[in-house]
Formats: structure tokens, sequence, C-alpha cells
């Protein structure tokens, strides 16, 4: 199984105590799940600053637990953020995967809730040293503002990285799920892009959404 990461709007101003996760659930919106990375679309809601640290008084029972990076910001900064980068992002996408950064930047204005917390946890548990997660949130991050004042999007290798784009495909080549990760209430969310095939102009998907491999 690979790790996991979490993104939810939520009413909760950190990552949720070990007997507070009823009270989360209560007070958050739409589950959403990317599998070993935070996708770019995620990412483009936040800012250096929104990196935070769990506390210690989170480790539960967990003699194995360690700090670890996570990110936090308010919705409104977050959608500002993604009002901001839009045509950047439209730029590297082109529109078809453009469509899609539009839907996600609806679906965060639509949520009721005050915050964007990405919970981390089990992708800290990939790294050794610990530290490497945050340090790693810090390049990706840095590097995104400073391509999103220049207002042309250009990935680094840290971006590659916490985002799950192992290979050398270009952002106009990732298939939806890469993006914007998935909605666990609606497993249909994103759909697959699609391209024409070369026989008979038949429409078919570039990767069935379930492949998380190349």
């Amino acid at each position: 199984m690979s790790n996991r990461v979490y993104l939810y709007c939520t009413n909760f101003k950190s990552i949720p105590k070990p007997d507070e996760w009823d009270a989360f659930n209560r007070q958050s919106g739409v589950e959403y799940e990317a599998k070993a990375c935070i996708p770019i679309f995620w990412l483009c809601l936040f800012s250096i600053s929104d990196i935070k640290i769990v506390s210690s008084d989170h480790n539960g029972f967990d003699d194995d637990w360690r700090p670890y990076a996570y990110l936090l910001c308010s919705r409104q900064s977050g959608i500002e953020r993604l009002r901001v980068r839009s045509l950047m992002i439209k730029n590297a996408l082109g529109d078809i995967r453009f469509s899609l950064y539009s839907e996600w930047l609806q679906r965060m204005e639509n949520e009721p809730y005050d915050n964007v917390l990405v919970l981390t946890e089990e992708l800290d548990w990939m790294e050794q040293e610990e530290g490497a997660l945050e340090k790693m949130l810090i390049k990706s991050l840095q590097h995104l503002e400073k391509v999103s004042a220049e207002g042309s999007m250009k990935m680094s290798n840290a971006m590659n990285d916490i985002a799950g784009l192992w290979s050398e495909e270009t952002l106009n080549e990732c298939e939806s799920y890469e993006l914007s990760g998935n909605a666990n209430e609606n497993p249909s969310w994103p759909l697959p892009f699609v391209k024409i095939s070369k026989n008979a102009g038949v429409v078919i998907p570039n990767k069935p959404w379930w492949i998380f491999w190349r």
C-alpha cells in the first residue's frame, strides 16, 4: 500500500490530537487523497509561511513518533493564491488540463470551512532523516513563489519530488489524479483526461485513473 496524503477544508487550526479526530471529522469537508505525494494543485494553495510543525502532544502512545512538517493556510488566502497563479498554470497546462484547475478552485470556493489542511504524516514516514520533509517543502514552496512572481511555471527537482512527478513528463502530459489527487466522497472525480486514438478517432483515456505507475 502506498503512503497516503490527505487534504481537507476544516475549521481546525492544527493537526488534530489523538482524541480530537471525531470532532475534526464533524468540522471538515471533502477528503482529498493522494498517494505518496502532494499534488501540484494542492501546493498552489500554500506559501512558505504555511509550513507548520506537529508538536509533541500529538504523539499519543507511539514510541517511534517524531515531529514532522505539514501544511495549513486560511481557505481564503489559499483561494487567492490559486487565482493569482491561474494564468501561469494555464500557460503550463493548456486548456484541457486547466479546466481541472478551474474545478479545483471552484471546489475550494464552495467549501464552508475556514482553513485548508494537508495531513502529511505518512509522507514523512518515507524519509529516513527527521526534518527532511520540511526541507523539501521549503524548497518546493520557495521555488513556487519565485516562478509565481516571474509568471512562468517551471518545475524544480524539489517540486517534482514532492508532487510525485518522477518521470520526465511535463505538466501538460500529466493525468488528472497526478495534478489534483482524488475526492474520496466521489471516486469519479477527477475524470481522466482523454486523447484521440489514431484508430478511427476513438476517444480513450490517457491512463486509467487507478494506475499510479508509469
